[in-house]
Parts: C-alpha cells; structure tokens; sequence
C-alpha cells in the first residue's frame, strides 16, 4: 500500500498459472514449518524481488465450494512506488486506487480483502 496515494500494489495472473488474467497480491501457500510472516516474506520476494518491511497482519476466513474453510493471511506494507520483478506467475503489475478496483477482475482472495461482505 502506498500510503501517499492510497493505492494498493497488484499483480496479473499470467496464462502459465490457474486463474490468468486475474489481479491479486503476491502471495501463495505457506511450506511445512514456516510462519505465515516467513512465507510472506518468501513469497514477495519470490514473485516480486521485493524486500519489504511487512506488519499489520491479519486473518480472513472464507469457506470454499466443498465446504472447507481457507485462511488467509494478509500483511501489509507502507511503502513508496516500488516496481517489481515479476517472474513466471505474472505478466504486468499495477497501482489501484480502490475506485479503480471495483472495475478490475480481482482474484477471489483478494476481492475478499476489499469486499469483506462477499465472505
């Protein structure tokens, strides 16, 4: 998030992964015997190359279609306009005001974050 410009950093799902096309943050599953705050941290810089100071973690529970129920740890960053180094699960990244985010075909993880009704 930059706080400067109220604009929320986001990624395209390229076609070589499930759900391209679709915009989410960076992010995927934690390994055996990581924290989530590690697998954040390995993720963004996974995806990404960044190297960020992350805090204000918290927690969003979603049931899927079988009936199991996910968790997903979201932590946030302050940061200035960065500009990442995708690498194969993205092709494009961008800057979203949450006006913009409205129009923008969202992965369901992360329209969770922003429309916390449509749990």
């Amino acid at each position: 998030h930059n706080p400067a410009t109220d604009q929320y950093l986001l990624a395209r799902r390229s076609s070589k992964v499930n759900r391209a096309g679709m915009w989410n943050f960076f992010g995927g599953n934690i390994d055996e015997h990581e924290t989530p705050l590690v697998a954040a941290y390995r993720e963004l810089h996974e995806e990404a190359k960044l190297r960020l100071v992350l805090f204000r973690h918290h927690i969003i529970e979603t049931i899927d279609s079988t009936g199991d129920t996910i968790q997903s740890f979201y932590f946030k960053a302050q940061v200035g306009m960065v500009f990442p180094k995708l690498n194969f699960e993205h092709d494009i990244f961008g800057w979203f005001s949450k006006r913009l985010l409205a129009e923008t075909p969202l992965h369901p993880y992360t329209h969770s974050y922003f429309n916390p009704t449509a749990r």
